[in-house]
């Protein structure tokens, strides 16, 4: 039997969001997460924030740093 895991990125987390699909892309018995952008929207996900509410946590942060003057 094999042992099902997935590397996840930025791009790919992004795009599930979008999707409003995050549960498809969790569902796996092992994750690499690549980035801390990654990492951050899966915590998250596991204290129960819906995909919508995690777009506008992300777009409200967005607008803290540009407001602030900091660049990634």
């Amino acid at each position: 039997m094999g042992f099902h895991r997935k590397m996840i990125n930025k791009k790919m987390t992004f795009d599930y969001l979008i999707d409003s699909d995050l549960k498809t892309l969790y569902n796996s018995e092992s994750m690499i997460f690549m980035d801390e952008f990654s990492s951050f929207v899966r915590d998250l996900y596991l204290q129960n924030k819906s995909e919508k509410e995690i777009l506008e946590l992300l777009n409200y942060n967005q607008n803290e740093v540009y407001q602030s003057g900091q660049t990634n």
